[in-house]
């Protein structure tokens, strides 16, 4: 880090490359550390983390100056799924023994999906074969057929489904919602996740593991 007393263009003295690398950014992350006291204060009220300076905008002399506030990112308890889900709304079409029933999806992953159906009275098993059509998506999809894909039921109840889709017959279905998601990761939300910048959580919880020997954990007992 540069001291500001240095002047603005201090930085680039270690690396001329930097002045026109800078140039070209429009959004630069100033991240500092919150101390207990910091936190403790911020939750009653009293901190105000935007009336801190933000130094690298002047120093990287940022062609547009963000206008966004400094905002908090809790490195919060790992979730443990084993890949992230993304509220995605579309409709679809299942088929079970030859009965189609409608609804929209509720979130998404390559792998699996949620989904709310118009009717509650099907009493799918775990572990049961259904087929799953999107219908919205399959009619503007030109590289991949969307029609009559191979699921199994993880979860049922009333009008809720959480599917995931078969090894050996979900191929199709793993490689459109990997594309899709990774062409749309800028605008989507993740599920139970309220950071802006997806990733940016688990980048800050990497850099900490990297830079600190030890992290704190905290147990909970629960009285049976």
């Amino acid at each position: 880090m540069v001291h500001r007393k240095m002047g603005d263009d201090a930085i680039y003295r270690y690396s001329p490359q930097l002045k026109t690398i800078f140039k070209e950014l429009s959004l630069v992350h100033s991240i500092k550390e919150l101390q207990a006291s910091d936190m403790l204060n911020l939750m009653k009220g009293y901190g105000d983390i935007s009336s801190e300076e933000l130094k690298l905008c002047t120093q990287y002399l940022l062609r547009q100056k963000p206008e966004s506030q400094p905002e908090i990112v809790r490195l919060e308890s790992n979730d443990y799924r084993r890949e992230d889900r993304f509220k995605i709304e579309t409709s679809i079409s299942i088929l079970v023994e030859d009965k189609k029933v409608v609804g929209s999806t509720i979130d998404v992953s390559a792998r699996g999906l949620a989904i709310n159906l118009e009717v509650s009275d099907l009493n799918l098993k775990q572990g049961s074969e259904i087929q799953v059509t999107f219908e919205e998506l399959n009619e503007s999809e030109s590289d991949f057929n969307l029609s009559n894909l191979k699921y199994k039921v993880i979860f049922s109840k009333e009008r809720l489904l959480r599917l995931e889709v078969l090894r050996d017959k979900g191929s199709i279905a793993v490689k459109f919602w990997s594309r899709y998601i990774l062409n749309n990761i800028s605008t989507l939300k993740i599920v139970g996740n309220e950071e802006r910048f997806y990733g940016l959580k688990r980048a800050l919880r990497n850099l900490v593991s990297q830079t600190y020997s030890s992290v704190p954990a905290f147990f909970t007992v629960k009285e049976s």
